[in-house]
């Protein structure tokens, strides 16, 4: 899947590139032009993002946590027939 940011700067290089208008250049590319056009106003919020980070790093689940240790989970006799 690819992003609008993405789709964005393919189209800004196929203007450039084959001095194309926008609408044939979102054509060629398979964006819609509102894609081209929209920008987004809602704040990054950096300093909530990296305290989520670091949580995230202390407060492992069950199933990250698999994967962080690299050990397997015990396999209990009930969930073996």
């Amino acid at each position: 899947m690819v992003r609008s940011a993405q789709r964005r700067a393919v189209v800004s290089w196929a203007r450039v590139a084959y001095q194309l208008p926008k609408r044939r250049a979102c054509r060629a590319v398979g964006a819609w032009r509102s894609v081209f056009r929209y920008r987004s106003v809602r704040p990054r919020h950096e300093a909530l993002r990296q305290r989520m980070k670091q949580l995230v790093a202390v407060r492992v689940r069950a199933g990250y946590w698999l994967e962080s240790v690299g050990a397997e989970m015990p396999v209990s006799n009930q969930n073996t027939r």
